[in-house]
């Protein structure tokens, strides 16, 4: 088994605590298009194999005490000698929950925020465990798909659900499709679904919440 980190934004990461979010969709890289096409998913072009497991990174934040170090400096000035890396406290901005928070008992203030790109395995709190892998075009998504995006529902209208409008809140639409695509280009950009680019579709169960997995 392998594991790798990948990153959610705070609306993703709220997805996969509530449970709602069992898909997402990585563009293939412009390298591997050829290799991609022709041997698809299980090849070596293919970073994502059924059985793998992700370590979600998110925004998140540290004591206030160590804002001027790196992760992983800050990690080992808030470690007792011997200590588990996965005991550091820590705050994740999706939510506001915080892990081994206050300090030794005493109030402590939340430092500045930080990139989830960043974070070290010892700060992640969900495990994602790979269940299935496919190639296909971005607008091949179906309105299945885009719910299993995690895209938010909101209130429903006679009886019909109402889906979230990224960027143009709080608009919504009945049309689950629309609604992911709207977050599909707040996160890539204006352009982005036309485009259609060829897409690594994960689906996944949540292994674990809370902290890491051996």
């Amino acid at each position: 088994m392998t594991e790798r980190g990948i990153s959610f934004s705070a609306p993703m990461v709220r997805a996969l605590l509530a449970g709602t979010k069992t898909q997402t969709r990585r563009i293939v890289k412009e390298k591997n298009v050829p290799a991609a096409l022709r041997d698809g998913p299980g090849s070596a072009c293919c970073p994502f194999t059924v059985g793998d497991r992700l370590w979600v990174r998110e925004a998140y934040r540290l004591p206030e005490s160590v804002d001027a170090f790196s992760p992983t400096e800050a990690g080992t000035r808030l470690l007792a000698a011997g200590a588990d890396p996965s005991t550091v406290p820590i705050c994740y901005d999706a939510d506001g929950a915080t892990r081994h928070w206050p300090v030794d008992g005493a109030p402590c203030l939340p430092g500045k925020r930080r990139m989830g790109m960043f974070m070290p395995r010892w700060g992640s709190r969900i495990v994602l465990d790979i269940v299935d892998v496919r190639m296909e075009r971005l607008d091949e998504c179906s309105a299945a798909d885009a719910v299993a995006e995690g895209i938010e529902r909101l209130e429903d209208v006679d009886g019909a659900a109402r889906w979230r409008v990224y960027g143009s809140s709080p608009a919504s639409t009945s049309d689950a499709r629309l609604s992911y695509r709207s977050l599909w280009e707040q996160i890539n950009g204006a352009g982005s679904w036309e485009a259609n680019p060829l897409i690594w579709v994960v689906v996944f169960h949540v292994g674990a919440i809370g902290g890491p997995v051996p």
